[in-house]
Order: structure tokens, then sequence, then C-alpha cells
């Protein structure tokens, strides 16, 4: 358990995760209170720490000097209001932090306890409320200079914690900004290396070729969300429910879903734009029966305008829950994108990690969806699933490589909240990945090697070694919606449980969210509050979008 103190501006919610990313895993207790005195350099700071924290000796300023840390002197109040025992002696107080930040409007101080010695710094001359952005990375920089002197740690993505490093890179390159400047930018302001900063600059320039070439201004996308799957696998912390346990519920979800959807294509389409990608994903969408799945499409084309519709993928997901006759059934209504998930090749992991099907079914369902006439086929893996080394990966990339899918996703395996991972550590104890870096660099080698260019990048919270998720395609197979979600260049209108629309208001350059609620007994019961709440926003805000 990690102690935070925070004297002024509160940037908890930025600090966490760049703390976290040199820290996987660890908690943290967070005391706040406001600015007690004026701090005039980071001696004074040092001076300040001492007299809170007297069983803390030294500090080193950022220029590596060493002082001693001036100690309480007696008969002095405690920090923030504790008082001395009974016995009138002074007690030490009962929180002391690992880290410290002392952060006013203009100027900001930070220290990292390591033993009984402060490494503190600061920095000075950025004021919050004109440049938010400014501040945070002048609060970032130096920190992160602190924790990788401390732990022996290197982040390759630097500062960035945001789950869209290539978003900006994007901006700057839509302005006309050299790539020279952007690496520059992006080495000096973030702290990236050179690999990432390529990586970003690579992304970012197919997303910039797609995007020009079609006018996602004038249209939006719509998620449809199937939150059933065949069993939960222990990394997944999406909206889903065993079939086993909830598939009597599923007639009422697919009713449920439906309004949602002839709502989507009535008032809840975005006014003046037309429809250009829809993604129905999960959940394992190939859950439903081949005749649920035709009365899902069915919906879709009677109640959707498809004039314009560019793509529609299906996330055909898991070996275990497709067939000729549900691959038959989207073939039949036009599809042709669909997504193929082995996330291994080693039978042991998928064993453990609670995938219900073979190596080789992986193989007999990708050679019969191909033979269906699916011609834009993804295939996702996960690196750092347990136990797995870089020559399982190596040995799941050579099979992949055989059936050479259009695409490939590269994810990095994250530890969600909700996941059994996390939930029931104890039964996972152990068994920890190695050589994840490796890993990635196997996958980035591949797809070269493969005629693969990636061309979207996002990153989540809590992802092992603070690395990245990439997604790899042949040319002309781009998954558009992938683009538009992950830069947030267009309105998702998202239906079903869980599902989160992202109203894109791009006059006010602001983003606005209307959730759907999780529970499926709740989706079922409260659909019609859940079509008011998209309303309800719409109603506001028509002309902005």
């Amino acid at each position: 358990m990690f102690k935070m103190m925070i004297w002024g501006v509160d940037f908890e919610q930025d600090l966490r995760p760049l703390i976290k990313a040199f820290y996987p895993g660890c908690d943290f207790a967070v005391q706040k209170e406001e600015i007690r005195e004026n701090i005039g350099d980071t001696a004074e700071w040092l001076a300040f720490l001492g007299r809170c924290y007297p069983q803390v000796r030294e500090g080193r300023t950022e220029n590596g000097g060493l002082l001693k840390v001036q100690e309480t002197g007696k008969g002095e109040e405690p920090p923030w209001g504790q008082r001395a025992a009974e016995d009138g002696k002074n007690e030490e107080p009962a929180f002391v932090p690992d880290f410290a930040f002392y952060l006013t409007g203009e100027e900001g101080y930070m220290a990292v306890r390591t033993g009984e010695v402060w490494l503190a710094d600061a920095f000075f001359g950025i004021r919050r409320q004109d440049d938010r952005r400014g501040y945070k990375n002048a609060l970032m920089r130096p920190l992160y200079q602190l924790l990788e002197e401390v732990s022996g740690v290197h982040l390759p993505w630097g500062i960035l914690t945001g789950i869209r490093p290539t978003k900006q890179v994007l901006a700057q390159l839509e302005e006309g900004i050299p790539e020279e400047e952007i690496a520059r930018f992006m080495r000096e302001e973030y702290f990236c290396t050179e690999e990432k900063i390529a990586t970003s600059l690579d992304v970012a320039r197919t997303e910039h070729g797609i995007l020009q070439g079609i006018d996602y201004r004038d249209g939006y996308s719509l998620y449809i969300g199937i939150p059933f799957c065949p069993s939960t696998c222990y990394y997944c912390s999406f909206t889903s429910y065993p079939v086993a346990a909830y598939g009597g519920r599923m007639e009422e979800y697919l009713e449920a879903l439906f309004k949602e959807i002839r709502y989507a294509g009535g008032r809840g389409a975005v006014p003046g734009k037309s429809l250009q990608t829809i993604y129905v994903g999960g959940g394992t969408p190939t859950t439903l029966s081949e005749s649920q799945l035709d009365r899902l499409f069915t919906c879709m084309e009677e109640h959707l305008d498809m004039s314009r519709v560019q793509e529609i993928t299906v996330e055909a997901g898991r070996p275990d829950s497709i067939t000729k006759e549900k691959l038959s059934v989207i073939r039949a209504h036009g599809i042709s994108r669909i997504s193929i998930n082995p996330q291994t090749m080693k039978q042991e992991t998928l064993d453990l990690i609670g995938r219900r099907h073979s190596v080789e079914e992986i193989e007999k369902t990708f050679y019969l969806a191909r033979s269906l006439g699916f011609d834009n086929i993804n295939m996702d893996m996960i690196l750092g699933l347990a136990n797995e080394t870089p020559g399982d990966v190596a040995e799941t990339l050579a099979r992949i490589g055989k059936l050479a899918p259009d695409n490939l996703t590269v994810h990095t395996l994250a530890i969600k909240r909700a996941a059994r991972l996390n939930t029931n550590r104890e039964e996972y104890e152990g068994l920890k990945a190695q050589g994840v870096q490796e890993m990635l660099r196997l996958s980035r080698e591949f797809a070269a090697a493969n005629g693969y260019h990636p061309y979207y990048l996002y990153r989540q919270k809590n992802m092992t070694e603070n690395l990245e998720n990439v997604g790899y395609a042949k040319p002309g197979k781009e998954g558009l919606y992938n683009i538009l979600i992950m830069e947030e260049k267009q309105s998702i209108i998202a239906v079903g449980a869980g599902a989160t629309t992202k109203y894109v208001m791009p006059k006010q350059d602001q983003i606005e969210r209307v959730e759907n609620v999780k529970s499926l007994k709740d989706y079922i019961e409260r659909i019609d509050e859940m079509i008011e709440r998209k309303e309800h926003f719409m109603s506001g805000h028509r002309g902005e979008l």
C-alpha cells in the first residue's frame, strides 16, 4: 500500500496512473490538505517535509545536493491536526507518505521517499488555469525522473498514460506539422522512446491517409452490443453473461435491443449525418442462434438507413460459438468482415484462461469462414497471458501466419478490476508471463515481414509493462470503425447492455457520453429509460453534433 499526500491543487487522478505504471497493481491511501505556507524553493520544500515527518532524516534536491531535513521542533503541532499523545510526548505521524506533492496555481513541488531519504524536485512558471495540460506535463516530467531513479524502471511511453497516444500525433499531422517536429515534441514533452515515436507516426500516417479518403465529418457510427459468451475468460471485464446461465433471457434481451435499434434509426440518428460504419460486438455475438442473428440483421436493414454504410463488422470471436449455418446467415446479409480471435495458439493457455475449444478448432473455423467468402478476417492475440514465454508467442504467430488473416490485432494483457484474474488473484498466483516487451517486438517484426502495417493503437489502464495494443492490417483491409472510435472523429451511437454512446461535438471540441446500464435484467426492464437518456441529450444538442 503506497501513501500519497497532496497539498493544494488536486491532481490525484493524473498522478495515480503514472505511479501505477512504475508499480503495477499497487494500491493507494491518499490524504489531501489545503496549502499551509508559502514555499520558495526545493530546500524550503524539504524543510517543510522535515517538520511534517521527523522520522525521514535526509533529502536530495534536483541538483543532487544532500542535506539534513529540518526536524519538527518540540511542542509544534504535527501535520493536519494530529495531536500529541496524552502523556505529552509527540508521536510520529501515523501517515508517512511515499509520495508528497505541494501544488499551487503556478508551481509545484514533489518528493518521493525511499527509506529515510526524500528525493525532491520542482517546477515553476506555468499557470494551471491558462494551460492545464502544460501544468500537468510539467508536474509529470520531474515525477517521472524521480520514479525512474527510485524504481530502476524505464517506461517506453514516458509520461503518456492515456489510452490514445496517437491522437496528438494525428492532430499535428492534420495541421501540417513536419514529422521531425512531431517526433521532437513526443521526445521532449512526454519522454517517449524512439521506437514508440516511430510507431505513433506510422499509425497516425496511415489513419491520416484513410480519413482523407472519407467524409467522416458528415457521418456517424453504430455499435451493437451482444453481451453473451460461451464462458467468461479470466481476463475479461466486458459486459458478458455465460450463455449456460443466461441463455433463457436472450429473447427478452433481443426484443429490448431491437427497440433501441429502431430508436437509433429514427429520432436517435445524428441529424444531418449518414450512418457510415456498424460494429456488432460483445460479448460474443455468435452465441446467438442462426435465426436470432438473422432477425438482428433484418432489424438493422429495416430500421437503419444503410445506403451510405461503408463497413459492417461482426465480432464472431470464439470458435466454440461459430457454425457454418451462422456464418452463412452473416454472409447472406452482405457482411464479409468478421473477427475470429484465438488469443493464443497454446492449448494449455486456452484451457487456463477459460476457452473451451482447441487450437485445431480455431484453424478449422478460419478455413470455413474463408470458404464461405469472408474476405476481411481479423484475428486477435493477447501478449502476457499466464505462464507464456516469447517462444510461445513465436509459435502462435507462426500458426497465425499460415492462416494469413487480413488483420491482426495484438493486445497486451490489461488486468481489469472486474476481471476474474483480479477478483480471484489467489487462483492465478505465480502464473505470470515472461518477456512481454520481447513478445511485442516479435509481433511487430512478424507484422512487417508478412505485409501488415499498423493502423490503429490504443492503451488501457493496468497494462502489462505499460505497453499498448496495436491493430495491423494488409493494405486496404483496415477497420474504419476502429480508427473512428479510437481517434474520436465522429459520434458513436451505442445500443445494448453496457454500451456507451459518445457524442462528438466538434464546434465545442467536446465529447459527451451517455451510458446504458450493464445489468442484463436492468437493461431489459428499463429499456425505455435507456432510450430516454439518449433522447434527453439529443433534444438539447441536436444542432451541435
